[in-house]
């Protein structure tokens, strides 16, 4: 049995959610907004919270912040596509809603569950100072692997599970845009959550991901690791490790082509 803490603006989503929760023996407390979890945790403190994205007032990613300055893991569930970017600010999983009650109560499970190693982010660009400034960014809370070029990224795929692919778009050998074609015509890279690093909106645009976000912002960000005694869960890789992948990931992450 676990103490959780469920935030959503959605009341109807609250009440199903904590029912299947308390069902599987966990305690479970709901709160409507950021505002009114923060009073709960003044008296009372979660081992994991359930956090939507899309609120009024104070969003998840903004509240994840905060739970990571308490050394509290968050687990976000949303109807956004964005995978990878809840990995790089240091979820310990993001589910894709609408949800079954069996599948909130796994996806639990698997956040409460055993330490795993931490993420690994690969990012992709032909200027050398690029790769070192987000290495520097990302190495304290991430494994990091770099390429200079698309055709170099397949490669590094092609042996090393990676939770997030971090890419430019104009590069020599193969550009972004035909490596994001290769990776989602492969099945075993299919759902790996990808974002765009690129000054180039156009060029972001035409390799179909959602957004773009500016990858770097993000990764800072999500870069101040917990350092509380639950700080240890916040390592999990959501994204990695074979069967979890496509549970996390199933119906595909940024909306990315697949063509």
């Amino acid at each position: 049995m676990a103490r959780l803490l469920i935030v959503d603006d959605d009341s109807e989503t609250l009440t199903w959610m904590e029912s299947a929760l308390q069902r599987a023996g966990h305690l479970v407390r709901s709160a409507t907004s950021v505002g009114r979890a923060l009073s709960l945790m003044d008296s009372w403190s979660p081992e994991l919270v359930l956090s939507d994205v899309l609120m009024p007032q104070t969003d998840g990613w903004a509240f994840s912040r905060m739970l990571a300055r308490r050394g509290i893991p968050v687990l976000f569930g949303s109807v956004m596509a964005a995978e990878g970017e809840g990995v790089l600010r240091g979820a310990t999983g993001f589910v894709r809603k609408p949800l079954s009650p069996a599948g909130l109560r796994a996806a639990v499970e698997r956040a409460l569950g055993p330490v795993q190693q931490r993420p690994t982010v690969l990012v992709v660009d032909d200027d050398l100072e690029i790769r070192l400034a987000m290495t520097s960014i990302l190495e304290p809370s991430f494994d990091v692997l770099t390429a200079e070029s698309g055709a170099e990224a397949l490669d590094i795929l092609d042996r090393r599970d990676v939770a997030v692919l971090i890419t430019d778009v104009r590069m020599p050998v193969m550009d972004g845009r035909e490596l994001v074609r290769r990776v989602r015509r492969n099945p075993k890279l299919a759902t790996l959550p990808v974002l765009v690093q690129t000054g180039d909106r156009e060029a972001a645009r035409l390799t179909g991901v959602r957004g773009p976000r500016e990858a770097r912002g993000i990764a800072r960000e999500g870069s101040a690791r917990p350092s509380g005694p639950s700080a240890s869960r916040r390592q999990r890789s959501p994204a990695t490790g074979g069967a979890e992948r496509g549970d996390w990931c199933r119906r595909g992450s940024d909306d990315l082509p697949r063509s």
